[in-house]
């Protein structure tokens, strides 16, 4: 009987544990809804509220017109801007796109063919060395730039200034330099540049027999670190740079005289229309 009983008594603990496990789980199925929507509701005040703050901001902003010499200073920002590259305003002239290049430099169009000429880097390319295994990574860039890409200061109306060679500032320091005759035509100055971090070389190659395309002087071809650059001003307004590798500086006379002739392909074709390029809060 003392089993008997014990088994009585332990019998019923689990039917009261799952009598009040019922009556939780009940409670919590009636309350958890009212909760949840209670939440919810909370959550929605709470956007509402801060997309009324928005857009009560934007609103201000929005009514804020800028002011005139904001507006007009935007305006000449986005017009020089525009003068050496495609803006979407411009009303692009008719050309065949299958067989030029279309590129606006200094507010006017030019056409150049394909092959040489790129809108999107606004200036022309040509491989070099032909034949070399590296030929791909070896060729000539030509960059044209307009008179807005110099201003001095936000006048468009200013031309680049000339400035003093590396070598004539070489010359004036009193550096190092050392002259070789590389054959008729060319010469090369090696310069031990001496500057407060050591020294700096740097190579420069003179074509003696070929001039500018304007000005006096001859091509001259300046090498840094690999890299060589030089450029010709083609127009009062107009600038080509160029840069070239080092490792093909030997035909600077040569090279010059392909580019020449590739940017002798370029052809003008009218100046751009006048577009209205305020930005559209100050309309």
């Amino acid at each position: 009987m003392g089993d008997g009983g014990t088994y009585q008594s332990h019998s019923r603990l689990p039917r009261l544990r799952s009598s009040r496990g019922l009556v939780q789980k009940s409670i919590e199925q009636h309350i958890w809804p009212v909760t949840h929507t209670l939440n919810l509701l909370s959550l929605l005040i709470l956007r509402s509220s801060q997309i009324v703050i928005l857009g009560s901001l934007i609103l201000i902003l929005v009514g804020c017109k800028p002011s005139a010499e904001k507006c007009a200073e935007w305006t000449r920002s986005k017009e020089l801007e525009c003068l050496n590259k495609l803006c979407w305003q411009d009303k692009v002239p008719t050309y065949d796109w299958r067989q030029s290049e279309l590129l606006k430099l200094n507010g006017t169009w030019y056409l150049g063919p394909k092959g040489y000429y790129s809108s999107g880097m606004n200036g022309a390319y040509f491989p070099w060395a032909i034949g070399d295994k590296n030929v791909s990574k070896r060729g000539v860039e030509i960059f044209l730039n307009g008179r807005g890409s110099w201003l001095i200061p936000a006048d468009a109306s200013t031309p680049r200034p000339p400035g003093k060679s590396s070598l004539d500032e070489a010359r004036d320091d009193g550096d190092p330099i050392k002259y070789t005759s590389l054959g008729p035509g060319l010469e090369r100055y090696e310069v031990e540049k001496r500057t407060p971090y050591g020294i700096q070389p740097f190579s420069v190659y003179i074509a003696t027999n070929r001039n500018r395309i304007r000005g006096e002087g001859h091509p001259t071809l300046t090498c840094r670190g690999g890299h060589c650059s030089s450029g010709d001003s083609l127009q009062p307004d107009l600038f080509a740079d160029y840069r070239v590798k080092e490792e093909d500086a030997e035909d600077w006379t040569e090279i010059h005289a392909e580019i020449v002739r590739i940017l002798g392909l370029l052809v003008s074709i009218g100046p751009a229309e006048a577009v209205d390029l305020r930005p559209e809060r100050c309309q």
